[in-house]
């Protein structure tokens, strides 16, 4: 690879993490799972394949990232994300959402992706959580890594409402809101 914009860069965080998460029945209202939705929009498969690589014949993902993160596949979640709530009479800034997590790409897409939010939202977007100038891109793990980082060091009040927004290549994204309470590291 050349440089960060080389179609095989992706490769480099295929695969390279795993993650545990339990999820058991709530006792009470203080720890909730208030939405999971996801989208999965296959007409963007062709921006993300896995073939032979064409340099040394092993397996290699190939991702233009160019038009992987082209402005109108950016504005894919918050368009998703609006939509959903207003099917069910609700709004993003009656959410009380506190924080927002970000797929971990870098610190610039993170700052995009909340800014493209904003805008199509009509409001600020939460306290965004952030590991990536740590971890670097931490892959699938990225919004756990998070999460128990941000837990770990009680940046996260009891009660909190967290917002987690996917986004993968080939284009996957959506949401994910918790209430968090007696999750602890």
């Amino acid at each position: 690879m050349e440089d960060s914009r080389d179609p095989q860069f992706a490769s480099l965080s295929v695969g390279d993490s795993a993650v545990a998460v339990l999820v058991d029945r709530a006792t009470d209202d203080a720890d909730v799972i208030h939405d999971i939705e996801l989208m999965t929009c296959s007409e963007y498969s062709h921006l993300c394949l896995g073939m032979p690589s064409d340099d040394t014949g092993d397996l290699a993902m190939y991702t233009n990232n160019k038009e992987m993160h082209a402005e109108d596949r950016l504005a894919l979640w918050p368009a998703f994300h609006r939509d959903r709530l207003a099917a069910d009479g609700r709004r993003f800034a009656d959410e009380g959402y506190d924080f927002v997590v970000q797929h971990q790409v870098g610190s610039r897409f993170v700052d995009y992706m909340n800014h493209v939010g904003e805008s199509t939202f009509g409001t600020p977007m939460p306290e965004s959580l952030s590991v990536v100038e740590k971890f670097a891109n931490t892959a699938t793990t990225s919004h756990y890594l998070v999460l128990h980082q941000a837990l770990m060091e009680r940046r996260i009040p009891r009660g909190s409402k967290i917002l987690m927004v996917p986004a993968a290549s080939g284009v996957v994204t959506g949401f994910l809101s918790a209430t968090v309470s007696s999750l602890e590291v």
